[in-house]
């Protein structure tokens, strides 16, 4: 049984910025259904060690860790009902109860065979969740778009293992304050990898492109071998940049900001590749072709992004453009 954990964090409460809003639009489309349209999901194949017999204290106390480490994972969205004066939408925490924040976000499903089962089932919560699958050893974290990206839920993916492992290493009801780590003193992790991936980052480094060009451009060939409309030239989507990095670069605290999981950090540009479908005969571009292309974008400067005519070369960051463009 897990012993009462006393409130240890005050409430707090904050608008909603403009991205935020904007998925929480897109979130509306899944009401009727009990759904969240663009929800964010990400499932973690777990293996223990054979001395713990059963490791949901362990998963349920690194659950809450994370709690701890990003208090918006506990806050739940309040709208003004007020149609002749609304009021801006806010996230809103109240004082933190751990012990019952995780019984009502830690679910074990026991019946459930594996989370590509789970996911079609799942409705929406007010909260980010976590749900346990012993029969797969898988881990599920849940998440509103509007609280995090795919950059965020992969951090908190690493998150989530830093704590399991500290709590596997010093016990599950040892003090929380040994399970926080401090900035710069992150507990190790298991190193073992999948081989598949270990193959494909290889292949890539031998090549010289970045494994996220080579994933976007098997998505581009195989894209291109669908039924496309007579007039397609090109392949075009809006590509997600993470904007972290670029805050890191004018923020006091560079680790603070590079870390931070939870929050929305991103803005989508526009991309084109062109010469992706044969044209009069002519082949296509090749795979490595694309992934450089793509790789060029991806690289861009995001501090000095746009340089405007007539500026004298003077460039503005992606940073000054991003809440203008999402307004």
């Amino acid at each position: 049984m897990n012993s009462p954990v006393p409130c240890l964090q005050d409430g707090f409460t904050r608008p909603l910025g403009n991205l935020e809003n904007f998925f929480k639009l897109l979130a509306k489309k899944g009401k009727p259904l009990k759904r969240e349209h663009w929800t964010v999901h990400l499932a973690l194949c777990l293996q223990f060690p054979g001395i713990i017999a059963d490791p949901v204290p362990y998963l349920r106390r690194a659950w809450q860790v994370l709690r701890l480490q990003h208090p918006t994972l506990g806050a739940t969205l309040q709208s003004s009902n007020d149609i002749a004066q609304p009021a801006p939408s806010r996230l809103i925490a109240g004082p933190l109860n751990l012990g019952d924040w995780a019984n009502q976000t830690f679910v074990v499903y026991d019946e459930v065979a594996c989370a590509d089962q789970l996911f079609p089932n799942l409705l929406s919560t007010p909260t980010a969740t976590c749900y346990w699958l012993p029969k797969s050893s898988e881990l599920v974290i849940k998440s509103s778009h509007r609280r995090t990206d795919g950059v965020g839920m992969a951090l908190l993916g690493r998150h989530f293992m830093l704590a399991l492992s500290g709590t596997i290493r010093s016990g599950h009801d040892c003090p929380l304050e040994v399970l926080v780590p401090n900035i710069g003193k992150e507990p190790s992790v298991p190193q073992a990898s999948s081989i598949t991936t270990i193959e494909v980052s290889t292949a890539c480094r031998n090549r010289g492109i970045k494994v996220t060009s080579a994933v976007h451009a098997a998505i581009v060939r195989v894209t291109a071998n669908f039924p496309q409309h007579p007039l397609s030239k090109s392949y075009t989507a809006f590509v997600p940049v993470d904007l972290r990095l670029a805050t890191a670069r004018t923020a006091a605290s560079d680790a603070k900001i590079v870390s931070e999981a939870t929050g929305v950090y991103f803005s989508g540009l526009p991309l084109c590749i062109s010469s992706v479908l044969p044209e009069d005969g002519k082949p296509r571009e090749e795979f490595e072709a694309i992934a450089r292309e793509l790789g060029a974008v991806y690289a861009r400067d995001l501090n000095h992004f746009w340089t405007p005519p007539g500026s004298a070369g003077q460039t503005i960051s992606l940073l000054d453009l991003v809440e203008p463009y999402v307004r």
